[in-house]
């Protein structure tokens, strides 16, 4: 790869650095950095559940982004304990309802 072409990858990589919450719920409140990850749907889906009424539930959740948390010393990406990536996920949830006659009341 060119210098020129590594230049330009790890610019582009610091405008996809930003702030977000410490994953750690000890250090709730504190911010770290993290990166952005591009991402691009393959499969959304969504849960649907029949109430004992009878109404019928129809929950679909769709990610809005994806980070991965850096370090703060090394910014390198943060592990879990089994050493796994510590991915944050930005989520909508998108409800809807099919009432029943008798969750009407008719």
């Amino acid at each position: 790869m060119s210098e020129a072409k590594r230049k330009k990858k790890a610019e582009a990589k610091k405008r996809r650095i930003r702030l977000v919450p410490h994953p750690d719920p000890k250090k709730a409140g504190e911010q770290i950095k993290a990166l952005s990850l591009d991402f691009k749907i393959i499969e959304e889906g969504q849960n649907v559940y029949e109430l004992e009424d009878g109404s019928i539930v129809r929950i679909r959740v769709c990610a809005t982004g994806f980070d991965r948390a850096l370090d703060p010393k090394t910014e390198k990406p943060l592990r879990n304990k089994d050493n796994t990536p510590m991915y944050g996920i930005g989520l909508n949830i998108h409800p809807s309802v099919e009432y029943s006659e008798e969750a009407l009341g008719t």
